[in-house]
């Protein structure tokens, strides 16, 4: 019981990104390094549910659209992602027509990614906590994608 609760500080540690921004320019530099050209698209005049960048490498043969959420998981069992009206439908219909979709994730625990339709309205606790790392490498995420995609 001690040694849980001990783990469990020491995870609840981990300082996440002050806003979504940081998050999305910590993950841009990341890709941009590793041969990625990184497009943001949200802006007013888009419509809604519009992911907030398309990313593209042809070194890697990589291409997707991706949404970034910064928020506090706290305390729940079932943690809901903070979608905006039309985000999830979005992302599902695209998926479905055969893009690759990427729910990028920044809580206390670290940085989660989810592909395809592993991208859900909410995530058990323990998913997120499987899935999170304080921070990831560019290869690791695809591959990660890359298999939710399967």
């Amino acid at each position: 019981m001690i040694q849980k609760r001990l783990k469990r500080n020491k995870v609840l540690n981990f300082q996440p990104y002050p806003s979504e921004s940081r998050f999305r320019n910590a993950f841009y530099q990341r890709f941009r390094v590793n041969d990625f050209m990184c497009q943001p698209i949200e802006s007013p005049g888009t419509g809604d549910g519009i992911p907030d960048a398309y990313i593209s490498s042809r070194v890697h043969n990589f291409k997707a659209w991706i949404e970034f959420k910064n928020f506090r998981v706290g305390i729940l069992t079932k943690v809901p992602v903070p979608y905006r009206p039309g985000q999830f439908a979005w992302l599902t219909a695209w998926t479905l027509m055969g893009s690759t979709c990427i729910l990028a994730l920044a809580t206390e625990y670290g940085e989660a990614y989810f592909g395809g339709l592993m991208i859900k309205k909410e995530y058990e606790r323990e998913v997120l906590l499987k899935r999170s790392k304080p921070t990831w490498k560019v290869k690791d995420i695809l591959d990660t994608i890359e298999g939710d995609m399967q």
